[in-house]
């Protein structure tokens, strides 16, 4: 684990009056660095207000061997961060309770916010996922957040020692003079990039065979649920950054949430429907999405797959086995106010799924470790039981999924989201690793299950035939 922990971390926060232009943010910001101390292992933060910009576009327009992004469901709080003041990792789920006390430390009583997530599990970042550690938390050095309508420069700094203060000043003066604010929309090449080729991982007749041992354990009672997934692997004709494939994606589907983790030439991105909790203080909400049929071409069709959505035995069924299990898991940690909440439709572009929503009060010192832990994974991407499901998900997997079906999210003072990491990708230069699952129940069909997953990865083929 990678970090620098102060005694007592204190985080400073200095917010100065509105400024009209993106130039007097950055001045600002230079002239007040010049006169902060920073303190050893203690972060300290310098943030001005912004005029109105894209965030993807702010974040495209930079160098940065290091970008993150992420974006609520509601569009209403969005942060997009180049570089690292702090990083937070760790290769086992046995380290997650002290990177989250690490982030507590560092972001009490500031606006200090910081991204990132966890993978599926500690066996699944090997591949083309190596890079990428079982778990890791990124405090931008630079960052343009978006808060409750209100836009934000800031820089972020943590010096190891005294000495430091002369270089670390200087580097963010540095950084934030070199920062562009163009507003202009680039798809850097993505309305000329072609698919050449395209590859499933597994193939369509190993993934028969497959469905077929699982739905023999469903019958033998070994398992309940097991999600199974396919990388479909796609060879483009050129280099595509992640930030513009995203922005693209953001315009396709605008009712997920949006994320992008970028380290040098790996970007996974993604533009989720579902989320895994959101905590506000000692309230919890969190949700059951599962179940999923396509949607129509007109109204009428729409209709007609939306009451099959309703009825099925088999969806409601999946559905069912999420909901209970995350009944089960908050109720541990806290006071459910709604035991049999109303089950929702979430339409999606190519999609619909059934929802149930969870609120509670959380019982006294519940930390974000502590949810993660009793939630992650839910039955929604593993199965249930949740050992024995994912056990032959090992046994039955042919790809990695690394941080596919994994969560991303934010951790701030009195705040904290997760999404679940579906409908997402991995980009390596001109190879795009895309991941969908499906959740195998008693009453599955292999192909039936097939054209889901065809379904769900459309968006992503969609971008590049517009």
């Amino acid at each position: 684990m990678t970090s620098s922990i102060a005694k007592q971390p204190l985080i400073t926060n200095k917010h100065e009056g509105i400024n009209h232009s993106a130039a007097d943010a950055v001045f600002r910001l230079c002239e007040l660095l010049e006169h902060t101390v920073f303190e050893p292992h203690v972060v300290s933060r310098l943030e001005c207000p912004l005029p109105r910009i894209s965030l993807l576009t702010w974040l495209q327009s930079n160098k940065g061997h290091t970008k993150h992004f992420w974006t609520n469901r509601e569009k209403d709080f969005s942060i997009a961060g180049i570089g690292s003041a702090c990083t937070l990792s760790a290769s086992s789920r046995d380290d997650i309770p002290a990177i989250f006390n690490h982030m507590s430390a560092y972001v009490a009583g500031s606006n200090a916010t910081f991204v990132g997530g966890i993978a599926f599990d500690e066996q699944s970042v090997t591949e083309q996922w190596q890079q990428h550690p079982y778990a890791e938390f990124v405090l931008p050095q630079v960052e343009v957040s978006f808060k409750n309508g209100d836009y934000f420069l800031a820089v972020n700094g943590l010096p190891e020692s005294k000495e430091a203060n002369s270089l670390l000043r200087r580097t963010l003066i540095n950084s934030l003079k070199a920062l562009s604010f163009s507003n202009s929309h680039s798809d850097s090449g993505l309305s000329q990039t072609r698919v050449i080729s395209q590859v499933h991982s597994p193939n369509n007749s190993v993934w028969n065979e497959r469905v077929s041992n699982i739905l023999e354990d469903i019958a033998s009672k070994e398992v309940k649920k097991v999600v199974l997934s396919r990388q479909t692997t796609l060879q483009l004709s050129q280099p595509i950054p992640g930030e513009a494939l995203l922005n693209e994606w953001r315009q396709l589907e605008h009712c997920g949430y949006l994320f992008l983790l970028k380290s040098g030439p790996h970007s996974f991105i993604g533009n989720s429907p579902e989320c895994l909790y959101k905590k506000e203080g000692n309230i919890l909400y969190t949700e059951a999405l599962a179940g999923t049929v396509p949607r129509g071409c007109n109204h009428q069709e729409d209709i007609t797959y939306q009451k099959i959505l309703r009825n099925d035995p088999k969806i409601l069924n999946e559905h069912q086995l999420v909901a209970e299990y995350i009944l089960t898991q908050i109720s541990h940690l806290s006071e459910v106010e709604d035991l049999n909440p109303p089950v929702s439709i979430v339409k999606l572009a190519n999609i619909q799924h059934l929802c149930a929503s969870f609120n509670a009060v959380l019982n006294e010192q519940i930390t974000d470790a502590e949810i993660v832990q009793h939630l992650h994974p839910t039955p929604a991407v593993c199965g249930t039981p949740r050992n024995k499901a994912t056990t032959r998900i090992h046994q039955l997997t042919d790809h990695a999924r690394g941080w596919y079906s994994g969560i991303v999210g934010v951790v701030s003072e009195h705040h904290s989201e997760f999404c679940v990491a579906i409908r997402s990708a991995l980009i390596n230069q001109d190879t795009l690793h895309c991941y969908a699952g499906v959740g195998l129940v008693n009453g599955s069909e292999a192909q039936a299950e097939w054209q889901e997953l065809d379904a769900k990865i459309k968006t992503v083929l969609q971008l590049f035939n517009r």
